[in-house]
């Protein structure tokens, strides 16, 4: 998908005010999350058809997490956890950048996923994909605590490297993911 730079620079302006939290490095003995679905779809534009551009992702963690002790010295553990159905939807002329998007909840009551999508970096004029940003909270209540950790993933979703798709000849365009990516996630220290 290419992004005039026009509506770039002004996104990046806005955005520049943004901090983006620290992070620890990364841990390798985490399993990389697995992005198993990505499909973005954008209006014709055409007077009448639908306004809406969505995308929705699909992540999953192997992980079970070690979230601390309780006074018991009990392990406080969440996972495996998957974040289904990230949806952004938007209109076209204020696209989807530097906001929040939650995921359906998978039942598991230990936490939270959410995406947020950034633009690409440019190539030449135009942008030509998305940087998808995950975070996992993982929260769990036990014997009168709250166990608490974050962590955070990033990935350069490209049309025609990692996005396949089509636009037809109503000026509607889907694009979906080639193959599941994996992403490399680190913790979010919590006085960050």
């Amino acid at each position: 998908m290419l992004f005039p730079t026009t509506l770039t620079a002004a996104i990046a302006l806005a955005s520049t005010a943004l901090a983006a939290p620290t992070l620890a490095p990364r841990d390798d003995t985490l399993t990389p999350w697995n992005l198993t679905r990505a499909i973005i779809s954008t209006p014709s534009g055409r007077p009448g058809e639908r306004l809406w551009a969505t995308i929705t992702v699909n992540v999953t963690d192997s992980n079970t997490l070690n979230l601390g002790t309780g006074t018991d010295g009990v392990a406080v553990t969440a996972g495996p956890s998957e974040g289904l159905n990230c949806k952004a939807t938007f209109l076209p002329t204020e696209g989807p950048w530097n906001r929040s998007w939650p995921c359906d909840p998978n039942g598991k009551q230990e936490g939270y996923w959410t995406m947020n999508l950034k633009e690409a970096p440019a190539e030449g004029t135009f942008r030509a994909g998305y940087e998808l940003v995950l975070k996992h909270v993982a929260d769990v209540p036990y014997n009168g605590a709250r166990f608490h950790k974050e962590y955070e993933g990033s990935l350069l979703l490209r049309v025609g490297e990692y996005l396949t798709g089509t636009c037809g000849g109503s000026g509607a365009c889907s694009w979906g993911l080639k193959a599941a990516m994996e992403v490399r996630q680190s913790e979010i220290p919590s006085d960050a």
